[in-house]
């Protein structure tokens, strides 16, 4: 039975190649998430990574919950492949538990090829990915492992758990059907023809439950219900979507057959029936294609989100870019260097447990704070007198962040110029700067904040320093932005090569109708252009109602990000580009197949 197994693969590599190669990119992908996430000695050695582990492990969840309805689809068609060779070999006399064996052993050689091409394509990935991200966190790249024992076990045993619970599945589905249960699977039509009423009822409710579920992902909605809100879009979406595609296409079908100057030209009529029969058999794998257009575009345009969030969240944190604690005024010279727009000082000492301030220098100069309006880029800065500072609270904490650890507790005290001068000790310098530009001269500040903490014999002391608001924002959100990415092109590659693969494993039947519109005078050009605008509808619905889905679906992510729709038409195109270079080689292996003289 393993060599029939390896006999059967080897007749059908170009079907297997297909249908697996979504399966070689989610190992792949599955495999870097886990490379990243299991990489502790380089997370613990990097303290702004570690929020990095929980991100990717998430991915890497999302990512196997995907792929496991990918391998049921792909596992379906993998089946109905192989029925005609499955029936004959029964009706041979081969038996059941042996047959078994053989479907066991072919998914188990694809399932072992798929992991080992995947880990090696996933230690490529690591390679170049780990140095985008770190470079994206502008930090030094030590210690990290791309080959990683632990992230390569972890992914066999997944991938391995994977495959053999198909194998389950294909037992007990297989020992229920009869002989001529799986012949009539390959003869008898799946589909039957809906009435024209039917037709009109599913479209109806379809468009309803559609209606529904982009209903449920607005902003307001999201906010009040949370979970519940997104588990309806989910269940109406999904069943929204099926009811639209079982429904809307044909009914479009019997208007253009109203119409005989369309119908009657050229091969239209055959078009249009190929059609129906098609939308009909395919409803199911076109509606998860859909949703894995929509999470696949709804994923990287997220992610883009995410790390774009990063510079407007820093922004608004706080209202200056640099603060220093001295014992000594901070020179001109080394301001200069970050070509600071405001440089206010504000003078102190400290006696006992008591902190004393110049009020009439906080009159002249109030102190900032950044208060967020709502959830916009925009922020209400607050101007703190020092009358503010001596009697609210959320002002006080403010102005205490902005001291060494050893001060933070102490009583602050508001004097006049004149007390001040009295008081017996030296005076410190709290100095704010505003920049015109942070991004630019970021590395520029961190040096000067790092040699204040120097001085002052403290480490990230102060909590509003603008530097480790972005480091701890950049952080967490570049995880996001390449899990984003990294989801987003394995969703569309299942997909693409679960469409190419159900549009190609039905050539062998259509084959014989081209043959037959051959013999009766059909031009070779005439029936190209008959597959292309065939297999052209089948690649355009679920993209069409993909990026429809996406467009409501982003109105949620309002709870989090400024502008939602930021880069949406760049990244729309760049996937619509991707996805038309699919159509077009599987229009062109679909034409080869089936167009090709006996």
């Amino acid at each position: 039975m393993i060599k029939l197994a390896i006999k059967s693969f080897r007749s059908k590599t170009r079907d297997y190649v297909v249908l697996f190669s979504g399966l070689i990119f989610a190992v792949a992908i599955f495999y870097m998430f886990e490379a990243i996430a299991c990489n502790q000695k380089f997370l613990y050695t990097t303290t702004s990574l570690s929020s990095i582990v929980i991100i990717f492990q998430l991915g890497s969840f999302l990512l196997i919950t995907i792929t496991l309805i990918y391998i049921m689809y792909a596992n379906s068609f993998f089946i109905n492949l192989q029925q005609k060779m499955y029936a004959l070999l029964l009706i041979l006399g081969s038996k059941r538990k042996s047959l078994l064996a053989l479907i066991s052993s072919e998914i188990i050689i694809i399932g072992g090829i798929s992991i080992f091409i995947g880990i090696i394509l996933g230690i490529i990935l690591t390679q170049y990915t780990s140095q985008l991200l770190i470079g994206s966190l502008e930090l030094k790249l030590n210690n990290f492992d791309v080959i990683n024992l632990k992230a390569i076990i972890i992914t066999i045993i997944v991938f391995l758990a994977i495959f053999f619970f198909i194998v389950i599945v294909n037992t007990q589905n297989f020992f229920k059907k009869t002989v001529l249960d799986i012949l009539n699977e390959i003869t008898l039509p799946k589909v039957k023809a809906q009435s024209t009423l039917k037709a009109i009822g599913k479209a109806i409710a379809g468009v309803i439950l559609l209606l529904i579920g982009y209903l449920a992902m607005s902003t307001k909605i999201v906010e009040t219900f949370q979970v519940l809100a997104i588990l309806i879009a989910i269940i109406t979406i999904l069943m929204g979507t099926y009811l639209v595609l079982n429904s809307i296409i044909p009914l479009v079908i019997l208007e253009i057959k109203k119409r005989p100057n369309v119908v009657n030209k050229q091969l239209n009529t055959f078009i249009l029936a190929q059609l129906n029969y098609r939308i009909q058999e395919y409803t199911q794998v076109l509606t998860m294609i859909t949703i894995l257009f929509a999470l696949s575009l709804g994923a990287v345009i997220v992610g883009l989100n995410f790390y774009n969030e990063v510079p407007i969240l820093t922004n608004r944190s706080t209202a200056y870019d640099l603060s220093l604690v001295k014992s000594q005024p901070t020179t001109k010279k080394k301001l200069d260097k970050i070509a600071p727009t405001k440089v206010s000082n504000y003078h102190f000492k400290k006696m006992n447990h008591n902190i004393y301030f110049e009020k009439n220098q906080f009159s002249k100069n109030p102190l900032l704070m950044n208060q967020p309006i709502n959830n916009s880029s925009k922020v209400k800065c607050l101007k703190l007198t020092s009358q503010q500072l001596q009697t609210e609270t959320e002002a006080i904490n403010y102005l205490r962040s902005f001291l060494t650890p050893e001060d933070q507790d102490k009583r602050l005290l508001f004097i006049d110029n004149n007390t001040f001068k009295k008081l017996p000790v030296n005076p410190y310098y709290l100095t704010t700067v505003q920049v015109q530009n942070f991004m630019k001269h970021r590395l520029t500040i961190k040096k000067l904040v790092k040699e204040n903490e120097k001085i002052n014999h403290s480490h990230e002391f102060n909590y509003n320093q603008k530097i480790y608001n972005y480091e701890r924002f950049n952080s967490a959100l570049s995880g996001f932005q390449f899990m984003g990415f990294f989801l987003g092109i394995a969703f569309l590659t299942m997909l693409v090569s679960c469409l190419m693969f159900k549009i190609l494993s039905g050539a062998a039947i259509d084959q014989s109708r081209y043959q037959i519109l051959r013999k009766i005078g059909a031009k070779v050009h005439v029936m190209q252009q008959s597959i292309g605008i065939e297999i052209g509808v089948l690649f355009v619905l679920p993209a069409f109602l993909g990026i429809i889905h996406v467009l409501f679906g982003l109105r949620m992510f309002g709870l989090f990000f400024t502008n939602p729709y930021h880069q949406v038409f760049g990244v729309t195109l760049l996937f619509l580009i991707i996805y038309g270079l699919y159509y077009l080689l599987t229009t062109y292996l679909y034409q080869k197949l089936v167009l090709t003289r006996k």
